[in-house]
């Protein structure tokens, strides 16, 4: 995950500021509760939207590898089989690897 300055210059590069958004000129005016308050959900964007990029990556990735051994015309379909739950098995076992050594259960 970006840290709070990585996503600000991730907003200043697609062109919002997290400190003064065209949304937050108004709300400063009111005062910095509002503004700080629209700067949150500037952030939340930019992470929720970095999130979904990566989950979009990640499945791309995985079924293009699915993709790729069930048209490998030199594999049985018992192969096919075999290669598709390899790529399953080795999704898993990195899954339950990082959540041992994040300190959660998988």
């Amino acid at each position: 995950m970006r840290s709070v300055a990585g996503c600000t210059a991730y907003l200043r590069r697609t062109g919002q500021d997290a400190r003064r958004s065209t949304n937050t000129k108004h709300a400063e005016r009111l005062g910095g509760f509002v503004a700080s308050v629209v700067t949150a959900d500037a952030l939340l964007d930019a992470i929720v939207k970095e999130m979904s990029e990566g989950i979009d990556c990640a499945v791309s990735f995985w079924m293009s590898q699915i993709e790729g051994v069930l048209r490998d015309p030199s594999l049985t379909t018992l192969g096919r089989l075999n290669a598709v739950q390899a790529i399953v098995k080795h999704y898993r076992s990195s899954k339950e690897s990082r959540a041992k050594h994040d300190g959660n259960t998988a």
